[in-house]
């Protein structure tokens, strides 16, 4: 196995224990082919993290830089991690991103405090394009109770956002 290959894992394994990831989590120094990543080296010597499946490449990722790499393992362990953390703390009426994004961060502040900078603004972003919506479910719900009553589309939309409001 090539030595920059060695220090990448040694590197996401030292991170994991942050966060107690098990190791399993991490990608592979060898082609998996079930859709998760690898670690490889490309000639130009950057690092790359691959998706693989069925023996076609997905996805690559690819920088010069250790760190970046590990950020994007970590953003997407991190994810899992709060989404299964939100659903096992499930609250009605709330947002379920509200939850995973807190997690998230808390998650890849622990591991570096950059990190969770970088992945609060991230959230940002996403927000200000797709603001949190605690009634959509309540929304949801209603509409189907409506739809049930014989109310025209139209009508159910709008009985549902006057007793829910969008945000």
């Amino acid at each position: 196995m090539n030595e920059k290959i060695i220090a990448i894992v040694e590197y996401l394994k030292k991170q994991a224990l942050k966060i107690n990831v098990p190791f399993h989590l991490l990608p592979s120094e060898k082609v998996q082919d079930d859709g998760g990543p690898h670690l490889a080296i490309l000639e130009n010597g950057d690092y790359a993290l691959i998706y693989t499946e069925r023996g076609r490449v997905n996805k690559k990722k690819t920088s010069k830089k250790l760190e970046t790499i590990a950020y994007w393992v970590f953003d997407d362990i991190t994810f899992g991690m709060a989404c299964s953390y939100e659903l096992q703390h499930r609250k009605e009426n709330v947002d379920c991103r509200r939850m995973i994004f807190d997690k998230q961060a808390e998650l890849m502040t622990t591991i570096e405090n950059e990190w969770g900078i970088q992945i609060r603004a991230r959230h940002q972003e996403v927000l200000a394009k797709s603001p949190f919506d605690d009634w959509s479910d309540a929304r949801v719900f209603y509409c189907v109770e409506l739809r049930k009553k014989g109310f025209s589309e139209t009508d159910i939309w709008n009985k549902a956002c006057e007793k829910y409001p969008l945000p």
